[in-house]
Parts: structure tokens; C-alpha cells; sequence
């Protein structure tokens, strides 16, 4: 497949796919509750949302801690989708994710250099595991590219798997590894990581999630 046609399928089709995800994650969620739950496309709408508003902004840092979350993000999305070094790809993931920790360390708030701090700590459990799947992958195939997989990695790497399975809901910030976002209303630090973030640029976020959720 032409590789410009790859790279346009990396950056529009994981935000669609990914608020669909979403979605319907929320739809299942409320329905195990007992609730009708939003519309499937609700994810769309309180992205487009956040976009339309007016920024606050309360340190420069915040926007550049938004932008490069997201670019880092998209970047690893086409390399993946390329089918480039796995371990690059992780280490581009480790890149945006310090920039969401630095641009919520940039405020004062207490809150959100809290949930910074949790961030930073999730990152630290989960970063490894990232790396040993690479390398995981380099032992049964003899490169990182995942463009030269030639077997399956299954028989081979099952162990690995299973830890890939605990990191993944760190990073899709599940309970009870969602403490440093604080998505629930009972968490004592009201938005974590994202208290200070608003208007575009919290949209920004919101749309590295769905990039990250795809990847």
C-alpha cells in the first residue's frame, strides 16, 4: 500500500474509531449501572465542544504540554501504522507523556502537580514493560521493525502478554489506575493531571486519547 495513503489512514481513521470506542464504552458503562447512557457519538460532541471554548490559560508551558502530547502521539500512530522500530515508537510514547506531566507541573495548582506526580509514577511501572515487549519482540523475530514480522508472536511472547494487558489499562486509565486523572467524581483531587488544562486544549488532549486508545 502506497505509504502516503497509510500515513492519511494514521491520522484520520484512530480519532474516529477511537470515539466510537469511547462511546460505546460509556454506553456499556452506563447500561451495567442501570442507565440509558449518552449517545454513541458523545465523545464527538464534548470534543467539538471544548474546541469552540475560550482558553485559560495559566502558564505558557500548558500549551506547549498539550501540542506535543498530541504531535508525539499522532507521530508514533503513523510510525506504527509504517510499521516502523517498536522501540522508537515506545520511546516517542514515553516523549508525549512527559510532555503532559511537564505542562501539568507548569501550575500552581496542588491538585494538578499531584496528579502530575501520579502520572510520572504511572509512566515510571509501565514504561519498562513497554520496552520489554520490544525487546520481546526483537528475541523472537530478530528486529524491532514490525514491518518484518513473519510469525506468530503468540506461542513465544504469551508471558508478555500478560503484562501487557495491566499496562494497557494504565494507559486507558481504567479503575483503579485512573488515579491520576481522577475521572471519578469521588477522587479527592478533582481532575488530576488535567485540572488546569481547558477549552482547545484539554480538546487536544482528548483527542491524543483517542490516537493513544487505537495505537
Amino acid at each position: 500500500m502506497n505509504e502516503w495513503l497509510l500515513v492519511a489512514l494514521a491520522l484520520v481513521l484512530p480519532p474516529v474509531l477511537g470515539s466510537l470506542l469511547r462511546g460505546l464504552d460509556r454506553i456499556l458503562t452506563a447500561r451495567m449501572q442501570g442507565r440509558f447512557g449518552p449517545p454513541l457519538l458523545q465523545p464527538v460532541y464534548d470534543t467539538i465542544k471544548l474546541l469552540a471554548k475560550r482558553r485559560m490559560i495559566t502558564g505558557r508551558m500548558q500549551v506547549v504540554g498539550s501540542i506535543g502530547y498530541l504531535l508525539f502521539i499522532m507521530a508514533a500512530t503513523v510510525m506504527f501504522f509504517l510499521g516502523q522500530d517498536l522501540l522508537l515508537i515506545v520511546l516517542v510514547l514515553g516523549v508525549a507523556d512527559v510532555f503532559l506531566v511537564v505542562g501539568a507541573f507548569a501550575t500552581r495548582s496542588p491538585y494538578s502537580q499531584i496528579g502530575a506526580n501520579r502520572e510520572l509514577l504511572q509512566i515510571l511501572s509501565y514504561e519498562p514493560i513497554l520496552i520489554i515487549t520490544a525487546i520481546g519482540l526483537y528475541v523472537a523475530n530478530g528486529s524491532f521493525m514490525i514491518s518484518e514480522i513473519d510469525q506468530p508472536l503468540l506461542p513465544s511472547l504469551w508471558p508478555i502478554l500478560l503484562a501487557l494487558v495491566l499496562v494497557l489499562v494504565i494507559l486507558m486509565r481504567k479503575s483503579p489506575f485512573d488515579i491520576s486523572s481522577s475521572e471519578h467524581a469521588h477522587q479527592e483531587l478533582v481532575k488530576g493531571v488535567f485540572t488546569e488544562y481547558s477549552g482547545i486544549h484539554l480538546g487536544l488532549i482528548e483527542i491524543a486519547h483517542m490516537y493513544e486508545l487505537i495505537l
